[in-house]
């Protein structure tokens, strides 16, 4: 995925258009930490998470997946109380 890929994801996915500066400058920091390796092709550099990168990042994404899961069932269980609590309040309103 090159720099632009990530731009245009990101504006595709989100409609934040992110400046090329901010990209290029982060993936530059990535690259330089290990992170990533960028190659450079005819007429772009794409960049791919290093090896290190692919064996650490299963039990991050786990855990994502977790943090997701146990935030959905919060505000589903809050929503499902606070439609209970606000039918019990319309049935016992004395007309």
């Amino acid at each position: 995925m090159s720099g632009y890929d990530i731009i245009r994801f990101i504006y595709e996915k989100f409609g934040v258009l992110v400046s090329s500066g901010t990209v290029y400058s982060r993936l530059y920091t990535l690259e330089r930490s290990g992170w990533i390796k960028g190659t450079s092709t005819k007429r772009k550099r794409v960049y791919a998470l290093s090896e290190e990168s692919e064996q650490n990042i299963e039990p991050i994404l786990d855990a994502n997946r977790k943090v997701q899961s146990l935030l959905r069932n919060m505000l589903y269980t809050g929503y499902v109380n606070f439609q209970s609590r606000e039918n019990r309040e319309l049935t016992n309103t004395p007309s």
